[in-house]
């Protein structure tokens, strides 16, 4: 089951409505057309996110379940069990213990604290893995799926702060020329009054008013160049770059998987291997083996269990003398059968865990529903707020150009020519502000869904002409 986003507001034209309007030109300032810098794509900017440590321990974590995953998955084994000490000092027992079987019985030939100084070598292989086995192989596939969801996490959350750290340092660098420029004005209006004053045409209330115009347009071009600094070394710690280069829009996806609702199912897998599990060791062990000894101190062998099918061949070497009464070739067989308690309710307890596991992800797809309804209500109004700021600052830039032409007509003080500009540059602040939260919203919808943000690179190319 794929979840859709129904937002009209996301099908629509969401690349024009995230795009940054630029800052409006005080009237003492030319305008000079320039050419918009080439787009770089998102999959060239996020590309040294790879390096950052979060990033760096998400990937090592994901290497090291796909190692034990490998390992789970090797087909052959091998064990070497035995007292190594006995055997490299076997030449050191008196000649009786080698002549006189009767001596093996006495010290100091007999054996100590029941080692016998044996050497056993075993190569088991699983051509079919079942019980034990099978459970380990898939739990660790399954550990690797995990690793991997939360490696694409990282990507996610990693990209979403350096998409808006980008956007950030574009706003902000944009917010600096706009509020110097506003200063500017507002310092030509300040010593305007001034001279007005002086000549009998301003009152002292007049200075006064462009004294706080100046103070809230110096106030506001302090604060953009500490945002500025802030965005910049914000984006240098995520890309080794300060300057943002010019990012194509990032629309959001339309479909996917819920982050939550596959960690549910992994639940629901994890439940079921291990209700596979417990059924198969619930049944009968049969063991089987043969041992063929082809010298005094040496012997090979074969033994097989029905609980993991996995063959193993053995290889035995003792330097101490045989029994006398051990034969050649050696044929075992056995049954094992556990009628505990706790072994026969096993298999109920495990079909309750997977009906539970169920009941999870029934329950975490409910969940990601009302969650991607508030995603979806989120970037919603968030596209809404941005229209409304568009709006105030188209108002605020006409009311600017039409204090400007009452200044020619000798109808408008400078004053208000200052006081124009800083509610424009207070608009483009609440503009600035507003295309963050879209990002933001947009940026949500891919941590989400565990989706890498550079692809909305092939989203972005479609929607151009």
């Amino acid at each position: 089951m794929k979840w859709l986003i129904v937002s009209a507001a996301l099908l629509g034209p969401a690349q024009a409505q995230t795009e940054t309007a630029a800052p409006p030109v005080p009237p003492t300032a030319p305008t000079v057309p320039t050419s918009a810098p080439a787009i770089t794509p998102l999959s060239q900017f996020f590309a040294p996110l790879q390096q950052y440590p979060s990033l760096v321990q998400a990937r090592l974590a994901l290497q090291a379940a796909q190692i034990q995953q490998n390992g789970a998955d090797f087909p052959v084994s091998g064990s070497v069990s035995g007292g190594l000490s006995d055997i490299l000092n076997a030449d050191s027992l008196p000649a009786v213990c080698a002549t006189s079987p009767l001596a093996l019985l006495t010290s100091p030939c007999a054996p100590v604290g029941g080692n016998t100084g044996t050497l056993n070598l075993a190569i088991r292989a699983t051509p079919y893995p079942v019980g034990d086995t099978a459970a380990r192989q898939q739990q660790a596939a399954l550990a690797t799926e995990q690793a991997q969801l939360g490696y694409r996490s990282a990507v996610a959350a990693l990209e979403a702060q350096a998409l808006l750290a980008a956007q950030r340092e574009t706003l902000s660098r944009s917010t600096v020329s706009l509020a110097q420029q506003v200063q500017a004005t507002a310092q030509l209006a300040l010593q305007a009054a001034q001279n007005r004053l002086q000549g009998g045409g301003a009152t002292l209330t007049d200075v006064q008013q462009a004294q706080l115009v100046l103070a809230q347009a110096a106030s506001g071009a302090a604060q953009a160049q500490e945002n500025l600094a802030l965005a910049q070394a914000t984006l240098k710690d995520l890309t080794g770059n300060a300057d943002a280069p010019n990012l194509p829009a990032v629309l959001p996806p339309t479909n996917g998987l819920p982050v939550s609702v596959r960690h549910a199912q992994f639940g629901l897998r994890r439940a079921q291997i291990t209700q596979a599990q417990v059924s198969w060791n619930a049944l009968p062990n049969v063991q089987a083996s043969y041992t063929h000894y082809t010298s005094d101190t040496a012997g090979v062998g074969l033994s097989l269990d029905s609980r993991n099918l996995s063959p193993a061949v053995t290889f035995t070497y003792s330097p101490r003398p045989p029994p006398l009464n051990r034969v050649r070739d050696q044929v075992s067989l056995g049954i094992n059968f556990d009628a505990s308690a706790s072994i026969l309710s096993a298999p109920e307890l495990a079909q309750n865990a997977v009906n539970q596991a169920q009941a999870g992800i029934d329950a975490a797809r409910r969940q990601a529903d009302l969650q991607l309804s508030a995603l979806n209500a989120a970037l919603t109004q968030a596209q809404r707020g941005q229209q409304l700021a568009q709006q105030a600052l188209s108002l605020a830039q006409q009311q600017q150009q039409n204090a400007l032409t009452r200044q020619d007509l000798g109808l408008s003080a400078p004053l208000d020519i200052a006081q124009a500009a800083l509610t424009t540059y207070q608009a483009q602040l609440a503009l600035n502000q507003a295309e963050l939260v879209v990002t933001d919203a947009t940026t949500k919808f891919y941590s989400f869904f565990a989706l890498p943000l550079d692809s909305a690179d092939q989203k972005a190319a479609s929607t151009q002409p």
